[in-house]
């Protein structure tokens, strides 16, 4: 399931994990991972599609915070939450 849901988009070649379709039971041992591997990789930013669920979003914050990071949902699509995994200067 995860390599499924895991992709990059090849118009904004950002790093995306799409949680549609994945029970709130289920978030934490698709993010964990997700996120590790981004870490892993170096990725300056990613992307989770949560779709508009506010219990999906409060899960997936959890999770990044225990990475000391924390989704931004951008105000184009409000399904969606952007992590940074650097500050910007």
């Amino acid at each position: 399931i995860q390599n499924r849901l895991w992709k990059m988009s090849q118009r904004s070649k950002i790093r995306k994990l799409d949680l549609h379709g994945v029970f709130h039971s289920q978030v934490f041992d698709m993010v964990d991972p997700f996120i590790g591997e981004c870490l892993i990789d170096n990725v300056s930013s990613f992307e989770i599609i949560t779709g508009y669920s506010k219990r999906m979003k409060e899960i997936v914050q959890d999770v990044l915070s225990d990475y000391n990071l924390k989704g931004v949902e951008p105000p184009f699509n409000s399904g969606t939450l952007i992590i940074k995994t650097w500050k910007e200067k």
